[in-house]
């Protein structure tokens, strides 16, 4: 029968002396037989593998060992943009709408409809200008924004200068300024 074991990551620090294992340095692994069939792994330094355990009479004999060098774990990914600040970002731009933003407005509300962070509610045209209507599903606020008319050539360099921005933006968005969901719809189009 096989069993399903869950076996301990890598220690970063030895069982015996608990001194932090360094980059490059060689240590040792043992299983051991634990409580009601599982198995526990300690990690151990060159120099606590080489003298005898301190609890060598109860101690069960290994099952297996090996060796193997020490690296560190990675750093952390780098923290992919918060769809939070882009919805706060699109909230603001939406507030006071500029020319230099509709882009943005636009790759924002599709990415955000990508991520069903908005619903796509229709289409409307007014003085020839094609606005797309969203909903926010957890609030029920409205969104209008303008469709730019943007070409596929287009749309990689929008989106760089659209992640530039959101990145330069994120951490400097007055929230203050980012009306409240409850708040009225930023423009009031199709009537």
């Amino acid at each position: 029968m096989i069993e399903d074991w869950k076996l301990q990551a890598r220690s970063h620090t030895c069982a015996e002396c608990r001194r932090p294992f360094a980059e490059g340095e060689a240590y040792r692994s043992v299983l051991l037989p634990g409580a009601e069939r599982s198995l526990v792994r300690r990690d151990l330094c060159a120099t606590c593998w080489d003298r005898p355990p301190s609890s060598a009479a109860g101690e069960p004999a290994p099952i297996s060992s090996w060796q193997g060098v020490y690296a560190p774990p990675p750093p952390p990914r780098p923290v992919p943009l918060q769809f939070e600040v882009a919805e706060q970002l699109l909230r603001l731009w939406l507030r006071a709408p500029s020319p230099e933003h509709r882009n943005g407005c636009y790759i924002l509300s599709a990415m955000l409809e990508r991520k069903r962070k908005l619903i796509g509610r229709g289409t409307v045209t007014r003085d020839g200008t094609r606005y797309l209507l969203f909903e926010h599903p957890g609030t029920g606020e409205s969104f209008v924004v303008e469709d730019p008319q943007l070409r596929l050539d287009d749309l990689k360099r929008v989106q760089a200068q659209i992640l530039a921005l959101l990145e330069h933006s994120a951490g400097q968005i007055d929230l203050d300024a980012v009306p409240d969901p409850g708040a009225d719809t930023p423009a009031d189009v199709g009537s």
